[in-house]
């Protein structure tokens, strides 16, 4: 009796020792509906680096900038502003009602990372561990206040898809995106031609474009940048590697040799991981050692077939960049160099 007495006392006070933090633990990278925290600390919202609203854990308010208030309803997960009127939903099935946004579906892939969607379509991502999200494959902003940065994914994506964002600012960055394709040097997987120096105006514009740091998509995140000269950076734009221009090694931040590309063939040691030739991507069968079509690196996509099946045909996307090198995009998406 005296040993389950002290047990007893044992798990009380466990209790009321994580008691304190067990409300931010199984809100943060999760799907729950937030609730009342008194001791939360103010979240603060950017887009592009600066701060487009403020969210309060204690009242379950979030402010715009412009003074707007949405107030959350712990119970029901429905938002109202200052009126009294609706102002969307956030739902635990991972369901949200974004006022500016329509119905999209928040789906967890892995330890602290969603989907976000709508109806088939793919829409982006949010990173509930840094609290921060993506459009396809563009970083939207995020909450840069809280110093271990958990907060609610359900909470993120309705307020960037919600409040902060309408569909006409996802048009413009898709259009965006669009000219920044067009406007990338047509970077030839075999062939590289030196340009004659003909002025100092067109020789600086060769080399601004190709100082330009080109986005690397991994299903729907951004992982990381390369540039023309490939020079391969993470999603910090820290210098992480380097790509050859042409045939050559692939090298690490130390300038150590992880790998090399040579005749379109990329590989890891002395193994060919895969053959980039006119767009399509090859691996060695495993069933015999001859090549078969593995997929392609067709301009900016790159696809392969689910689980190296060599009887299946379909072809699924598992990453863009839009460096118009196919080797590049198979070293740096099918073959896992860096990312």
């Amino acid at each position: 009796m005296y040993r389950k007495s002290i047990f007893k006392v044992l798990v009380a006070l466990m209790v009321i020792i994580l008691g304190a933090n067990f409300n931010t633990w199984a809100q943060s990278g999760s799907l729950s509906i937030p609730q009342p925290d008194a001791n939360g600390q103010i979240v603060t919202f950017n887009r592009d680096g600066k701060e487009v609203g403020k969210w309060n854990p204690a009242t379950l308010e979030f402010t715009m900038n412009d003074g707007v208030v949405y107030k959350l309803d712990a119970n029901t997960g429905k938002f109202t502003d200052s009126q009294g009127s609706p102002k969307g939903s956030i739902s635990a099935d991972g369901t949200v009602e974004a006022p500016n946004f329509g119905t999209i579906q928040v789906k967890q892939d892995g330890t602290n990372f969603f989907y976000v969607w709508r109806n088939e379509e793919k829409l982006g991502a949010v990173l509930g561990a840094i609290g921060e999200v993506y459009y396809r494959d563009r970083r939207l902003g995020d909450n840069g206040t809280v110093s271990d940065k958990t907060i609610s994914p359900l909470l993120i994506a309705y307020a960037y898809f919600g409040l902060v964002f309408t569909q006409d600012d996802f048009d413009k960055k898709a259009q965006k995106s669009e000219e920044i394709k067009k406007s990338q040097p047509n970077i030839q997987a075999t062939t590289y031609t030196k340009l004659p120096s003909s002025s100092s105006s067109s020789s600086s514009s060769s080399t601004d474009q190709k100082e330009k740091k080109i986005s690397v998509e991994k299903g729907s995140r951004d992982v990381g940048y390369v540039d023309g000269y490939g020079n391969v950076y993470d999603r910090y734009e820290n210098k992480i590697g380097k790509l050859p221009e042409g045939n050559g090694d692939i090298l690490d931040a130390s300038g150590r040799k992880i790998g090399e590309i040579w005749s379109g063939e990329i590989k890891q040691g002395s193994t060919v991981v895969c053959k980039v030739e006119r767009n399509t991507l090859y691996t060695k069968s495993r069933k015999s050692s001859s090549y078969i079509i593995m997929g392609d690196c067709d301009g900016d996509r790159v696809t392969c077939r689910n689980n190296r099946d060599e009887d299946q045909n379909s072809f699924n996307e598992i990453g863009r960049c839009y460096s118009n090198h196919p080797e590049w995009n198979a070293a740096l998406i099918f073959c896992d160099f860096f990312f």
